[in-house]
């Protein structure tokens, strides 16, 4: 494990390794369940329902500093994201392979970028097998 990493015990008692949030760096983080796999982006707020059936695996790889978040994700199942990034901070995503997804019922194909400011909710539906990218701004960085 690096230095930048910990290690914690889930609710399925397996060992989890989590990010420090004292150090840019890059981690991965994967999870077998949906809510966990929510809990794994950093300072976000949010709840992960799955809406296919089959087992569950998500992955994130992100770089954290203070004033900035890149990630890629991954989920294998189509799910209902309810989410809600930090305060001061703006959220803009895009598709990393190819496929369409829903945010706040609207279609937007892989080829359109979608942006929510901080703070305020927004629902995410994605399908099964789908990578996304995210980039997430502090505004005081930007001014």
């Amino acid at each position: 494990m690096s230095d930048s990493m910990y290690a914690s015990i889930n609710k399925n008692n397996t060992v989890a390794q989590k990010c420090s949030t004292d150090a840019p760096d890059v981690c991965v983080l994967e999870a077998t369940d949906a809510d966990e796999h929510a809990d794994n982006l950093r300072d976000w707020q949010q709840q992960y329902d799955q809406v296919s059936h089959g087992p569950f695996h998500g992955k994130i790889e992100e770089l954290s500093s203070q004033h900035l978040h890149v990630f890629r994700e991954h989920t294998s199942q189509s799910v209902r994201q309810q989410c809600n990034v930090w305060s001061n901070s703006v959220w803009l995503g895009f598709a990393a392979n190819g496929q369409s997804c829903r945010i706040n019922g609207q279609q937007v194909n892989h080829q359109q970028l979608m942006v929510r400011p901080g703070d305020t909710q927004f629902e995410l539906v994605t399908p099964e097998q789908f990578d996304i990218y995210g980039i997430v701004i502090n505004l005081d960085a930007l001014s």
